[in-house]
């Protein structure tokens, strides 16, 4: 279960805050049911937003929940905008899926991200991309591999995007 409330209300009733939503950012793409806009300019379009708002810079982010749902087509557009959003950066930032563990639960996928960064953030612990076994050359990330990682996590971008054009982003900051 997730519990949103302002941070008045929890401080005043003394309850322990997991994490703070900095922002959060949507946009819409209309492509049609079950086509993907290859250059994704929708999805950048809603990360560079929720960074903008969130009053941080890429640099300060330390892990990316990817949406990526292992179509070739959508993996490969994601990959495409984080590149143009955080240049050189890209590579020394962890991007892992958790749709490689649970399966692609479409509509429950951005919520379900969400608690997983907490997770992540609390126990320090970045969730691994499993079943990795050929690298993409075209896509030059630190997917974390198969392997769950220690890493601390004080600022993470949940993505999330999908055919019919909705994209959104969220950043998630520890408490």
């Amino acid at each position: 279960m997730l519990c949103l409330e302002s941070e008045s209300s929890s401080r005043k009733r003394k309850a322990r805050a997991y994490a703070r939503i900095l922002s959060v950012s949507s946009s819409f793409d209309p492509r049609g049911v079950a086509k993907v806009y290859p250059r994704g300019d929708s999805l950048e379009k809603a990360i560079s937003d929720a960074i903008s708002e969130s009053g941080i810079k890429p640099g300060d982010i330390d892990y990316i929940s990817s949406c990526a749902n292992s179509t070739v087509e959508l993996d490969s557009m994601e990959v495409r905008v984080l590149k143009r959003i955080f240049g050189n950066k890209l590579p020394k930032i962890p991007v892992s899926s958790i749709k490689s563990v649970m399966g692609e639960t479409f509509s429950a996928a951005g919520i379900l991200q969400v608690i997983s960064c907490i997770g992540a953030m609390l126990h320090g612990v970045i969730p691994p991309t499993i079943n990795y076994k050929k690298p993409d050359v075209n896509c030059q990330i630190d997917c974390v591999p198969n392997i769950s990682r220690k890493n601390k996590i004080d600022v993470a971008l949940v993505v999330s995007s999908g055919p019919g054009g909705y994209n959104s982003a969220c950043i998630l900051e520890r408490t």
